[in-house]
């Protein structure tokens, strides 16, 4: 399902903000996206919040949260 809506839409994104427990192996960040329908080259925007779990340097567990799109 991911690789067919990746090939209809274009996606930048960079993240905004950063968090690191390192004690804890715990990452969060916030992303700001700009998504490109291919289609029609309408433009929209979302942000999102990813929580990482991370152990022997790999992220063992992540959980994403996010808006709605809206467009630009």
């Amino acid at each position: 399902r991911e690789k067919f809506l990746l090939g209809k839409f274009g996606l930048a994104l960079v993240i905004t903000k950063q968090a690191i427990d390192e004690v804890n192996q715990v990452v969060f960040s916030e992303y700001a996206m700009t998504i490109t329908s291919l289609a029609d080259q309408k433009l929209m925007y979302r942000t999102e919040i990813s929580v990482q779990q991370w152990e022997n340097g790999l992220i063992k567990k992540e959980k994403f949260y996010y808006n709605e799109a809206k467009p630009l």
